[in-house]
């Protein structure tokens, strides 16, 4: 289960843990952006080549994506509401489906790449971009 400061956002395992009636459709693929660094290079005259300054590292993207499903339509939406309430610009602790943790992580945006679908449940395809601001 993938949690988002503590929050179980993107589903559950099963509907008795669902809370809200959102069940897993997935998968839920958390893709983690390679470590940056930033650097400065600048010349003197009279010197050959250049020099650089190491500033450290930068922030990491980081991008969710999968389906959301729920059996009630009003309950999706919920979902997405509580999902889009956490675009606050506050940083907030990512925990993936194999427990690894993710501190700093800011959420910027929530995408619908599809229109809600209804079958046995109503599902929604979804990408999440975060960014990692310190690791």
């Amino acid at each position: 289960m993938s949690s988002f400061s503590g929050i179980n956002l993107f589903g559950a395992s099963d509907l008795s843990a669902a809370g809200m009636g959102v069940i897993v459709a997935g998968p839920h693929v958390i893709q983690i952006g390679s470590p940056r660094r930033q650097q400065v290079h600048f010349a003197f005259a009279g010197s050959d080549g250049e020099r650089a300054l190491d500033l450290g590292r930068r922030a990491r993207p980081i991008v969710i994506e999968g389906r959301l499903a729920a059996i009630a339509k009003s309950d999706l939406l919920d979902r997405i509401a509580a999902i889009e309430g956490c675009i606050d610009g506050v940083e907030h602790i990512l925990v993936d489906n194999h427990a690894r943790t993710f501190a700093h992580c800011r959420l910027d945006r929530f995408e619908a790449t599809s229109r809600i679908e209804r079958g046995d449940y109503y599902s929604l395809a979804y990408r999440c971009e975060l960014t990692q601001l310190a690791y």
